[in-house]
């Protein structure tokens, strides 16, 4: 890789490379390797907190965000940001949020219970019933 000074200015100078898709294509698997991860670990919390629940966690370093969202009842995330997370290890952020959907649905805060999420779906959203699980 080349790399050279040119001196726009006395009081500024800018670095060129010639490699410079190449050194952010690696940046951007660096971030999605810690993204990965960060949601491997927000998923293992979240299902050992409201096991059943069909949470998703989508993970940006680069926008400093992680999403949660519960897909069963609405396509909006819940919006922690990852400065917040740094000080808090057992991620009660990221249970706080997912806790708010519960909540929003009256759904219990335990383990999913299939009828009451069907009933929660009947009631808030009777225009999703194709999301209901089939007739036994």
């Amino acid at each position: 890789m080349t790399t050279t000074l040119v001196r726009a200015d006395k009081h500024r100078s800018t670095f060129f490379t010639q490699d410079d898709d190449y050194r952010s294509d690696e940046r951007e698997w660096a971030f999605k390797r810690v993204d990965d991860a960060k949601e491997r670990q927000c998923a293992v919390v979240l299902d050992a907190a409201y096991p059943g629940y069909s949470f998703t966690v989508d993970v940006s370093h680069f926008h400093g965000i992680a999403q949660v969202k519960l897909p069963t009842f609405s396509d909006w995330p819940e919006v922690v940001h990852l400065k917040d997370l740094k000080g808090d290890p057992r991620l009660k952020l990221v249970i706080d949020a997912a806790a708010r959907f519960l909540e929003r649905y009256q759904l219990p805060r335990q383990k999913a219970d299939l009828d009451a999420v069907d009933a929660a779906v009947l009631k808030h959203m009777p225009h999703l019933t194709h999301r209901l699980r089939p007739p036994d």
